[in-house]
């Protein structure tokens, strides 16, 4: 990788009359179609009718060409300044990196884009831009736009085993391996294609022989699977990941591939594999919560309150109004800056006054939005106990910061939660310790228990049963939700469960009470087990739930976190057995 004159790409000199400057480096034999008499400003073709611009981002933009016969992609990185320029003394240009990376995946037999050429300035591309040229493929589909739409079938598992298998038995590993960099294209002959593009970063790797079937792949290969995996497992079910495994051990290790218990050890170590991307990429994410990046902010008002804001996010929680918005910290100062009248007043409606927490309903207006919001303030109390308890929170986090975090995590996960949009805490003053969570509020504003309650007085007979029968599974789907991810809620009741109604009919369970949520270590059966108990105790509680909706609950959530569906009789003996241990206790004490 130290140069790449030993390619055997003709250097051409550049003929563009903009300045730019670029010297090209060119295929053999492809010199007059790249730069004869109408050739179009290859440093920048963004002027000529022929060019179509496909992605642009800040450092990198794609264009497509018609070039008579041939279609070109053009790729022109922005890699100018300081770093680009201390960057090029150690290695070579993107541009370069990439098309020597194409002609090695193409010499291994991977399908993937033509390399035509590349320009670059100077020394390596230092100090401007780079143009990589490709052979087009059109017309073609990026694979998760086609998965959105039609699905996968049996022929595109082969193709994609054929595909990663034939790199990884070079030793050739694709760094991001996400549908979006697989194009499906069809020939005249109607036969489909996957091409691999993107090959900027890919990386060479020595695969490890073995005795044991696993291991003869490499950890490398493996993680490369899993990274695979993480984009491509919602359209898959167990059956199609064990018959995609299936192909691609066959094109990776031909003389193993009858070994059947090589796909199952495979599978369960790559899923494994998986949880722990999962859980390294959310943490990154999760941490961006406390203002460290442009969607949370902190503020500060008087009388010594500091926390955090929500500013704005790209995607769009459902039944949200705020989280498609965009705010400013001024205008969050704006909105709170009397505390005392938010919690007080005769638009303010009270669902909880205890002594040190004070739960309010109100309407809250942000600029020109007008928000339904919750308000929870937690009071500092006196006594010993209390100062030694604010001063644990000097080195650690207060339980609404913690809550206004969570909230977050889980809505990164898509698991249903309110959403906290401002976190305060006070560090000085007479109520110093006092915290204030304000979230946006769910419609309807009923929890599980009153929402029961209530349908209960307007249906009867079998429309009641199956309006209990859908809230049991969604309340299991809920509970496995949160123990698949990792977390743990302490008090999975009913009256922490609140229901949003749609306007089209149909209900969706929204978690509450999200201090009481917490991570969980690496979740083997006895958490499970644990969690299963907690929340199936939680549904005797339910007056109107009878054991056999007891049971969905308990298939639902067993369906969440992957366990057979034939383990339930194991699990209900055993909750059967905690449930009469903890009546026991309780009558004891």
């Amino acid at each position: 990788m130290a140069s790449y004159k030993d390619s055997k790409a003709v250097p051409v000199a550049c003929r563009q009359d903009d300045g730019a400057g670029l010297k090209f480096w060119v295929e053999p034999g492809r010199q007059s179609q790249l730069f004869g008499t109408e050739a179009p400003n290859w440093t920048d073709p963004s002027g000529d009718k022929r060019a179509e611009l496909i992605k642009t981002n800040p450092r990198r933009r794609i264009w497509r060409v018609r070039l008579g016969e041939l279609d070109v992609y053009v790729k022109r990185y922005e890699l100018g300044g300081l770093v680009g320029a201390a960057k090029s003394l150690f290695r070579l240009s993107p541009v370069a990196t990439e098309f020597k990376n194409y002609r090695l995946a193409r010499s291994a037999g991977i399908n993937c884009p033509e390399p035509l050429a590349f320009g670059q300035k100077g020394f390596r591309g230092m100090g401007g831009p780079s143009v990589l040229l490709t052979a087009a493929v059109w017309p073609a589909t990026p694979l998760d736009v086609y998965l959105a739409e039609h699905g996968m079938d049996d022929e595109l598992l082969r193709l994609l085993a054929e595909i990663l298998g034939r790199g990884h038995r070079a030793g050739l590993l694709h760094p991001d391996p996400h549908l979006g960099n697989f194009l499906l294209c069809v020939d005249a002959k109607g036969q489909r294609q996957l091409v691999l593009t993107d090959l900027q970063k890919l990386q060479r790797t020595r695969l490890g022989h073995g005795d044991k079937p696993v291991a003869a792949l490499g950890r490398a290969a493996r993680w490369n699977l899993a990274l695979f995996y993480c984009s491509v497992i919602r359209h898959l079910s167990k059956t199609q990941r064990e018959r995609f495994l299936a192909e691609y051990l066959r094109v990776v290790r031909p003389e193993q591939a009858h070994l059947d218990r090589t796909v199952g050890q495979l599978l369960g170590e790559i899923e494994r594999l998986v949880w722990k991307r999962r859980q390294h990429k959310w943490a990154k994410h999760d941490r961006r919560c406390r203002f460290t990046n442009k969607y949370f902010a902190l503020i500060r008002l008087g009388g010594y309150w500091k926390g955090s804001v929500f500013l704005g996010r790209k995607e769009v929680i459902p039944g949200s109004v705020a989280s498609g918005s965009k705010f400013t910290v001024s205008q969050w100062q704006r909105a709170l800056k009397d505390l005392d009248g938010l919690f007080a007043g005769g638009q303010v409606e009270k669902l909880r006054d205890s002594g040190g927490t004070l739960l309010v309903r109100r309407c809250l207006q942000v600029a020109e939005i007008s928000l339904s919001v919750y308000g929870k303030l937690v009071r500092a109390q006196g006594g010993r106990l209390s100062r030694v308890m604010n001063l644990g929170k000097v080195f650690g986090r207060p339980a609404l910061q913690r809550a206004f975090e969570v909230g977050w995590a889980l809505a990164r996960r898509q698991i249903p939660a309110i959403v906290p949009l401002a976190w305060l805490a006070k560090g000085k003053g007479v109520d110093a310790g006092s915290e204030v969570l304000i979230s946006e509020a769910i419609a309807g504003g009923k929890n599980l228990e009153e929402f029961i309650r209530s349908q209960g007085e307007q249906v009867s007979g079998r429309q009641k049963y199956l309006l209990l029968k859908e809230l049991a599974e969604k309340a299991g789907q809920l509970a496995g939700a949160l123990e698949r991810h990792g977390y743990r809620h302490g008090d999975f009741q009913p009256r922490k469960i609140l229901v949003q109604q749609f306007l089209g009919g149909g209900q969706r369970l929204v978690l509450a009470g999200l201090e009481e949520i917490r991570r969980a270590r690496w979740p083997n059966k006895s958490d499970r087990l644990d969690m299963a108990v907690r929340a199936q105790s939680a549904t005797q509680n339910w007056a109107q739930i009878s054991r056999t909706l007891r049971l969905r609950f308990l298939l639902k959530f067993l369906e969440q976190i992957s366990e057979p569906r034939n383990k339930w009789q194991w699990y209900w003996q055993q909750i059967g057995e905690r449930a009469k241990g903890r009546i026991a206790s309780k009558g004891a004490g």
